[in-house]
């Protein structure tokens, strides 16, 4: 898989920690997005969006079409690590 070796080779690098997990959830955020434009229209698909689509994107940041406010967003954590220097 090309998205996971991407992944598999990823060296942390401490002074951008939070830059690093920012580019993780933009690929986790294309990945469910690319997921959901394969399902076909219908019941499949809309039970994926009710279950694991929704639960996905609204924890990743306030910034979908949802527009659910999660607390614990990987946003709020990469926030977090920018205030501590990271």
């Amino acid at each position: 898989m090309v998205y996971y070796k991407a992944i598999e080779d990823l060296e942390p690098d401490e002074e951008n920690i939070a830059d690093q997990l920012e580019d993780i959830k933009e690929s986790i955020k294309f990945l469910v997005e690319t997921a959901m434009n394969l399902l076909p229209r219908g019941h499949i698909k809309d039970r994926a969006t009710a279950y694991w689509y929704y639960h996905i994107i609204t924890m990743l940041d306030d910034n979908n079409e949802i527009y659910a406010r999660q607390a614990g967003k990987i946003s709020d954590t990469i926030e977090e690590l920018r205030e501590n220097g990271y």
